[in-house]
């Protein structure tokens, strides 16, 4: 069914599909139209439609290969397989920040349903990457084009079991480390370590315009780290970039106020998110998925070097 599409309101960042009937379900919208609109603008918010755990489910499906589980602590599980998850069920803003954006399997699509939405505060922060290269000053800019920023984190038994096929690897499982493997791993005294080296500037999925979205500004404003990520060479990206960065892409953020049944489908590759401060975290429930898109160009080359992106086999 082709759905009604809104273009983004000015000031705004993302289209809008509505229902054309109080009863009409998420899966039945037309899904090459959804793609196009997701395509061009990077952003979408599906409102009107009836929303439970399976429909829910069932949209994401239908647009991703495979899925992520988010690992971050203070969360809930909604879903027995964890694919679907609440956000962080804290009080505190959020600085602005892609899903995951510290790994090399980080996911093209992020997804959230409001379940309940907070009657103060809580609304979700959106920022296109793309205006905000365009909006820095162009000594930042030319830098940050050059440059490449650098996650070193000690592995988890998790990350062992992922990159070495072994929860507890030995040298052997090291030596013999996929050539497609997108991180750098060492080992220091016994202790094994993931260096992930990407691009400090980026072109989205669907652009061929260049955009920012890291984890640094999460990192310097929330965690207070200065040393992950860092530039490639292992020196600390200077205060001034990250007060630019962060001053621009606040100016360029969409605050989205809840409502019930409220579905956003975002382009994790080109868009940054945060919150607003929540007052009442009990009211807020916001559901998540991250997931891979079935329609990213160049998906067969994709499925071989990037495993992640494959669902396991159902036996």
């Amino acid at each position: 069914m082709k759905p009604e599409i809104t273009q983004p309101e000015a000031g705004g960042n993302y289209a809008v599909i509505t229902p054309q009937n109080a009863d009409q379900a998420l899966n039945s919208l037309d899904k090459q139209d959804v793609i196009a609109a997701f395509r061009e603008h990077g952003a979408i918010l599906f409102r009107g439609f009836p929303l439970d755990h399976d429909s829910f489910h069932e949209l994401a499906a239908a647009y991703c290969s495979n899925f992520i589980v988010n690992r971050a602590r203070g969360r809930e599980n909604v879903s027995p397989d964890r694919r679907i998850q609440t956000v962080n069920l804290g009080h505190e803003a959020f600085p602005l920040h892609p899903e995951m954006s510290s790994m090399p399997t980080r996911p093209d699509i992020a997804w959230f349903a409001c379940k309940s939405p907070p009657l103060v505060g809580g609304e979700t922060l959106l920022c296109d990457g793309i205006p905000v290269v365009a909006a820095l000053k162009e000594e930042t800019r030319n830098l940050l084009m050059e440059r490449s920023f650098r996650y070193r984190t000690r592995m988890t038994p998790e990350d062992c079991e992922l990159w070495l096929g072994s929860k507890q690897p030995d040298a052997a499982a090291l030596a013999g480390l996929d050539e497609n493997c997108p991180l750098d791993i060492t080992i220091e005294d016994g202790v094994l370590y993931s260096t992930y080296t990407t691009p400090a500037l980026h072109k989205p999925m669907f652009s061929d315009q260049y955009a920012f979205g890291s984890f640094l500004l999460f990192a310097r404003n929330m965690q207070g780290w200065k040393d992950f990520p860092t530039f490639e060479d292992g020196s600390e990206v200077p205060a001034a970039v990250c007060d630019e960065l962060k001053q621009v892409s606040d100016a360029l953020s969409v605050a989205h106020k809840w409502q019930q049944g409220d579905v956003l489908m975002v382009d994790n590759t080109r868009f940054l998110h945060g919150r607003n401060f929540v007052l009442n975290s009990k009211q807020r429930v916001i559901w998540t998925q991250f997931g891979y898109a079935a329609f990213v160009p160049g998906l067969d080359t994709l499925l071989t070097t990037q495993p992640w992106r494959r669902a396991a086999p159902k036996h």
